[in-house]
């Protein structure tokens, strides 16, 4: 099959984008973890919450290594990062990969948006990195071609936890 030039060139334009902001591809994937909870897809949502929205969390705290150490890397699959980061960030990364069953994988999502939330913020104030949390979920809302908020997010949620 092949992709009409357009199309190439639009999938061209999302991947830069998503490369050069992790933040927006944080929350645009966020969006397929409710997605995957709402429809009892467990190994989706996980999938998702792990191998996309959790490695942005990692890549972010390897930035921050890297602009406070000036360390340009931590080595295959993060290997030395938390050699250079508290202890307590360590503790909460673990404590977010239990995808053992609905109510865990929910929990875990939930405490991945406020931590990477939380890092996006400190790493904004650090560097002049340009993140805003609503701007980020707005434009990533966009690009599937509908505004998604919190409060979207957390109805989804509720709704899994109830059905």
């Amino acid at each position: 099959m092949r992709l009409l030039p357009n199309a190439i060139g639009r999938h061209q334009r999302l991947r830069l984008i998503f490369e050069k902001n992790p933040a927006m591809n944080f929350w645009w994937v966020s969006a397929y973890v409710v997605k995957g909870i709402r429809r009892h897809q467990l190994i989706y949502a996980a999938d998702h919450l792990y191998e996309i929205c959790q490695k942005e969390l990692l890549k972010l705290l390897a930035w921050q290594v890297a602009a406070d150490k000036g360390i340009g890397r931590c080595r295959q699959n993060y290997k030395y990062l938390f050699q250079y980061l508290p202890a307590e960030k360590e503790k909460a990364l673990v404590a977010l990969f239990d995808f053992s069953n609905q109510e865990n994988l929910t929990q875990s999502l939930l405490a991945t948006q406020i931590f990477f939330h939380q890092e996006a913020q400190s790493f904004s104030h650090k560097t002049g990195f340009s993140y805003d949390k609503e701007t980020a979920e707005k434009d990533a809302g966009i690009y599937q071609g509908k505004v998604r908020t919190d409060r979207l997010i957390f109805s989804a949620l509720e709704m899994a936890h109830i059905s």
